[in-house]
């Protein structure tokens, strides 16, 4: 295999993988290990080259020819825009016909001078950021119904909106700067108490006077401790106006 067909082949793997990123319920309902590796080769047949500002818009006829068993598959490639799905399915459904499915995954890419696709999805740190993240935010919304459970006047709403957060997120990875700022005294939270904790675990483990960690111990916790006491955002047990 020449080096011009590997990355093909890793830019169509690429985006084999982006492709249902973000998917709705149902949206891929149905939907064969076949029909994605087929959607993913027409998607980079199309993405291949592209200009700046300019759509790229490809049409092609797939299945038999029995009636009820053939399909065209579309593939509209874009800048991100809002609306840009609706208007596509309005357009669609005014020539008379129906939507079979829609995946519309939003891809960072890399091109050259001239437009021709280098680099498709996530890059290692995009990659590391969303997981980051998630994980972050998962853990603060644990940490929130657990704080709930005990003290029950705590922390009322607290899960429940930072849940909402990582829905959207798996929903559309490109909120994650609003996410991230409206999240980031929980990720602040947990930050701060995986530090507290990597600094007290040495000294608890091995064997330091009790007095000694005891003190550490209380200093550690005490910024996580007044950083949740003092900010709203991680203790208003009323849910924010929307």
């Amino acid at each position: 295999m020449s080096a011009t067909q590997r990355a093909a082949r890793s830019l169509k793997d690429s985006l084999r993988d982006v492709l249902t990123l973000g998917a709705l319920p149902g949206e891929t309902a149905g939907f064969t290990a076949e029909e994605h590796e087929e959607a993913a080769e027409f998607l980079l047949e199309a993405m291949a080259e592209r200009k700046p500002g300019q759509p790229v818009v490809r049409l092609k006829s797939r299945g038999g020819g029995e009636a009820g068993n053939r399909r065209m598959q579309l593939v509209v490639v874009n800048d991100d825009m809002p609306f840009l799905v609706d208007s596509t399915s309005q357009a669609v459904a005014a020539q008379g016909l129906a939507v079979h499915r829609i995946l519309h995954p939003v891809i960072a890419v890399k091109r050259d001078a001239k437009g021709h696709l280098q680099e498709a999805g996530e890059g290692y740190w995009q990659h590391f950021r969303f997981a980051t993240t998630f994980g972050l935010l998962a853990m603060a919304a644990g940490i929130a119904a657990l704080l709930h459970a005990l003290v029950p006047a705590m922390c009322t709403h607290t899960a429940s909106r930072i849940v909402r957060h990582l829905g959207q997120l798996l929903e559309d990875r490109s909120k994650i700067d609003a996410i991230e700022s409206e999240a980031v005294e929980a990720r602040a939270f947990v930050l701060l108490l995986i530090l507290a904790t990597a600094v007290v675990a040495p000294l608890w483990l091995l064997g330091a006077p009790l007095t000694l960690k005891l003190a550490y111990t209380v200093l550690a916790y005490a910024l996580p401790a007044v950083l949740m006491v003092t900010n709203p955002e991680l203790t208003s047990t009323k849910e924010p106006a929307a």
